[in-house]
């Protein structure tokens, strides 16, 4: 009984050095979506991450034109990541950079472009999916390689 209980012990310590290491994920981006009026945002960057649909579509439109597909997303198996910066009269994109899981969390890196003047306002928004995983319950948010946000996942 001894022998099994160890041998079982010994298999399963790989397995757990594993899932805390780092593993890169691919961010899917979101494209064709505005934030709602019922979104209010914060003063400089936003950060949300969204787990539930009901709550996806209380935030954001669709954008549909003729010739623009829509992906949207699976619930079940994804959950969306949000960066918004308030109304701007700046040039201003949010892109993100990559997202690695490591343990319970993940780490999402992003960078902001901000350049010239313009005459109207625009409001930046960058949408990315990512796979949901068992045990992960934080998000990092990263602006190059400073700890911005640590979002706790509802």
């Amino acid at each position: 009984m001894r022998k099994g209980l160890w041998i079982g012990l010994l298999c399963l310590i790989p397995a757990l050095g594993v899932w805390g290491q780092p593993t890169d994920i691919i961010l899917k981006h979101l494209r064709g979506y505005f934030l709602t009026n019922r979104t209010e945002l914060g003063k400089g960057m936003n950060y949300v991450v969204i787990t539930k649909e009901k709550q996806f579509d209380k935030m954001f439109g669709i954008a549909k034109t003729m010739t623009n597909k829509i992906d949207y997303p699976d619930f079940k198996k994804e959950m969306v990541l949000m960066l918004a910066l308030p109304e701007t009269n700046r040039e201003t994109s949010i892109e993100y950079v990559s997202a690695i899981r490591a343990g319970n969390f993940i780490e999402v890196y992003f960078k902001v472009k901000r350049s010239y003047p313009i005459t109207y306002t625009i409001q930046p928004l960058a949408l990315a999916v990512v796979p949901k995983y068992t045990g992960v319950n934080r998000v990092k948010f990263y602006e190059g390689r400073k700890l911005l946000r640590v979002e706790k996942m509802k």
